[in-house]
């Protein structure tokens, strides 16, 4: 996730790549999808499944999004681009908070007893 975000925020509109700079977009474009497929299995099949410690885990994430993207607000502020678009790098929506917010709903559903199948039934109830 690293390289991407560096990939898609420092050289696309710097460097010309050719025929590469097709393949880095796709990259970029669904590594966000491989990276929430990842963490779904890597939810269950964790050691640490209670409900606390998925809620602790989610706010870790998701505030530790939003500090990248005040981190992100400062820099663009400070490199002198106006206010009001520098505003929109820090309320914009990141993959950590998406996780963060998805691994809290996780936890309130294991808090309700909720079986991964009545979980995943729920969630293609409301799509």
């Amino acid at each position: 996730m690293i390289f991407v975000h560096f990939l898609a925020f420092c050289t696309f509109s710097q460097i010309d790549y050719g025929y590469v700079e097709e393949y880095l977009f796709i990259l970029t474009q669904s590594s966000a999808p491989i990276f929430m497929f990842a963490m779904g299995i890597g939810m269950v099949y964790t050691r640490h499944d209670s409900t606390k410690e998925f809620i602790v885990r989610g706010i870790k994430l998701l505030l530790l999004g939003l500090v990248i993207n005040t981190m992100y607000f400062l820099s663009n502020y400070a490199a002198g681009v106006p206010l009001e678009y520098s505003l929109l790098s820090f309320l914009a929506n990141d993959i950590l908070q998406f996780a963060g917010i998805t691994i809290i709903v996780v936890g309130i559903f294991k808090k309700l007893g909720l079986s991964y199948t009545q979980m995943l039934l729920l969630v293609f109830h409301y799509l």
